[in-house]
């Protein structure tokens, strides 16, 4: 504790030698820095790592007017990499148990425990079971909160065996992994790295979360036709419901085969429409480490006062971004290719998707990585904010262990800010293709 003090002091008043001119940041650092003396919070290693990162990137910002930070470094990369690598021998052969409560991560045995349901219905089924009725094999006793798709997904790669379910979970982290390294050397930005290690993105890990099978398809899609991405995208909504919001793309592509595949899932989640309805049952819903409008509801019901602290915050933002005329700047999307656009209206159209129509656990924040291309591109006050917030509401472990009620409010309100700026981001997206698909059947007339 005394070296994070240290480390901390150090910092500190380093920033106070560059003449830092951030006033906003400044306060938030100087409060840290406070907080850590007079509180002396028992930090561990993980957190206190992520504490001296962030009062690094604050430093570096305020002493560099050309954000350089942002731009990705060899040296970056290669300590990216090296991290991955003692990462996955920790979590495949060595001690994980000590490793995930290095990085403060909550560990549940056995390992990877949300595979382990889709594992343990799979093996429920096979023994003449109906696991969203009854799931005996799940390690935990939990009902099955996916659809049969997903389970018949399942019995074609013969789930039940530890040595395809092994392998599955290897296969889908090192994925996760390249993917997020395609992106950061794509877009030479640090971004990326950061979000890696974020709470959300490392919880999803460790869980073993089916949703890196959906992201697996989204990721696989960008690089295939429409033609054939389409189909990607519908298997994954048939998995899991949530991916449909993704066809919001049919609205600017006009593409008849995206309206063939749209209708083609609706067609197949009609047919299971009864074990879709019941697994609506047997998903659990909670205001911490979730999004979405019903979570804003379920922290109200515990906890009135900080709802109506966020919602004030909310309402205070608006009234200042409305009077100053800057809700949404105006976005040059002409600098963005077809593929970051895409990309942009997958993340956003699920967060936002997911946020007007139910709770989600924070393991579904890792789409918003495909918000990050665009957002980069377009290079605005408010388009960085977002970054911002993005790597902060991910962080949500960070921001309670240390912060308490005070890392719930900043968590709420700030997933409240990146639905709101996302949202108006589509429309104008949306509206701007449109015009730009009339623009060009006007000159071919």
């Amino acid at each position: 504790m005394k070296f994070s003090i240290f480390v901390l002091s150090f910092l500190y008043f380093r920033l106070i030698k560059s003449k830092f001119k951030h006033t906003f940041l400044n306060i938030i650092l100087f409060l840290t820095f406070t907080f850590n003396i007079l509180l002396f919070v028992d930090f561990y290693y993980w957190n206190m790592l992520i504490e001296i990162f962030i009062l690094y990137f604050l430093y570096t910002i305020s002493i560099d007017v050309n954000k350089k930070i942002y731009l990705l470094k060899k040296n970056q990369l290669v300590m990216f990499l090296l991290i991955c690598f003692i990462f996955l021998i920790n979590i495949f052969i060595l001690n994980e148990y000590r490793f995930w409560e290095l990085l403060n991560v909550p560990h549940l045995t056995p390992s990877f425990l949300d595979m382990r349901l889709l594992q343990g219905s799979l093996i429920s089924f096979l023994n003449g079971y109906d696991p969203f009725i009854e799931n005996p094999f799940d390690p935990k006793g939990r009902l099955f909160a996916a659809t049969d798709y997903l389970l018949f997904f399942a019995k074609a790669i013969s789930l039940q065996k530890e040595n395809v379910f092994i392998f599955l979970i290897f296969f889908l982290i090192l994925f996760y992994i390249c993917s997020i390294t395609y992106f950061s050397l794509k877009y030479k930005s640090t971004y990326f790295l950061f979000f890696l290690f974020s709470s959300a993105s490392l919880l999803s890990i460790e869980r073993g979360q089916p949703d890196l099978i959906i992201y697996v398809l989204l990721f696989s899609s960008l690089f295939l036709s429409k033609t054939f991405s389409g189909g990607l995208v519908m298997i994954a909504s048939i998995f899991k419901i949530f991916p449909i919001f993704v066809f919001a793309e049919v609205m600017i592509s006009k593409s008849k085969i995206w309206v063939f595949y749209f209708a083609t899932t609706i067609l197949l989640i009609l047919i299971n429409i009864d074990s879709i309805l019941i697994l609506q049952k047997n998903i659990f819903s909670t205001f911490r480490m979730s999004f979405g409008f019903k979570t804003f509801y379920l922290l109200y019901l515990d906890n009135k006062f900080l709802a109506l602290i966020i919602i004030f915050l909310l309402c205070v933002l608006i009234i200042k971004k409305h009077y100053s005329k800057t809700l949404i700047e105006n976005l040059d999307f002409s600098t963005c290719d077809t593929t970051e656009k895409y990309m942009f209206l997958m993340g956003a159209s699920i967060y936002c998707g997911l946020f007007v129509t139910t709770s989600s656990f924070d393991y579904k924040l890792i789409f918003l990585i495909f918000c990050f291309p665009l957002l980069l591109r377009l290079k605005t006050s408010n388009t960085n904010s977002i970054l911002l917030f993005i790597l902060i509401i991910s962080n949500y472990g960070y921001l309670i262990n240390v912060l308490g009620q005070i890392g719930v409010i900043i968590n709420m309100f700030g997933k409240l800010y990146v639905f709101l700026f996302l949202a108006q981001i589509i429309l104008k997206l949306l509206i701007y293709e449109n015009k730009s698909s009339d623009h060009l059947n006007e000159q071919n007339l």
